[in-house]
């Protein structure tokens, strides 16, 4: 991200994976300044902009899987899926 924005990251938020908690990541954290916060585990909606794609993906899944479409209407799951999420609160 600093490399392509110009821009530092400050601070580190996530549901407290075990890909950052190992000693060589908090390390190169400290190393670099970088803050780390934990936030309440299963609420990727707290992660940040990261988690939102994951988190379209997952609704056009499920809905894919219950009404049994084909692939073909992939696009337009993913329309509706960001669509209920723009009208969730």
């Amino acid at each position: 991200m600093e490399k392509q924005t110009g821009n530092s990251i400050k601070i580190l938020s996530s549901g407290n994976g075990v890909e950052y908690t190992t000693k060589a990541f908090t390390a190169y954290l400290q190393k670099e300044g970088i803050r780390y916060q934990v936030t309440v585990p299963d609420t990727p909606e707290k992660n940040g902009t990261v988690k939102r794609p994951h988190i379209i993906q997952e609704k056009t899944r499920i809905m894919m899987q219950e009404a049994k479409f084909r692939v073909i209407y992939w696009a337009e799951a993913v329309n509706t899926a960001a669509y209920l999420k723009n009208l969730s609160p």
